[in-house]
């Protein structure tokens, strides 16, 4: 009985997807990368609000982190040249391997 509901399930999944079309619906990568103007347009504000470009690449390379000060000023934190890898390369002193531990 078991092999019969077996050979029945897969003939009817077998005919369900032969009877798919055959140009699928395609969707665009949504992690693509985007020129700043493309990415401001795809920002949803309530109205009133407004959202505009105020620094990218290549004036800003690597942020990790962004504050506004007291006057209104942006301030970004970039992390250029970070170790590549947990080992230290480029270091010239790897901590970890100093340690006691």
């Amino acid at each position: 009985m078991f092999f019969l509901r077996l050979l029945l399930g897969s003939i009817l999944f077998f005919l369900l997807i032969s009877g798919k079309e055959s140009n699928p619906i395609t969707f665009a990568d949504p992690s693509a990368a985007k020129s700043p103007e493309e990415e401001l347009a795809t920002f949803q504000v309530e109205p009133g609000f407004q959202v505009q470009v105020v620094a990218a690449e290549p004036m800003v390379q690597e942020p990790v982190a962004l504050s506004f000060d007291a006057d209104g000023r942006l301030w970004v934190v970039e992390m250029r040249g970070f170790v590549p890898d947990i080992d230290g390369k480029g270091e010239k002193h790897c901590p970890l391997a100093a340690s006691p531990f």
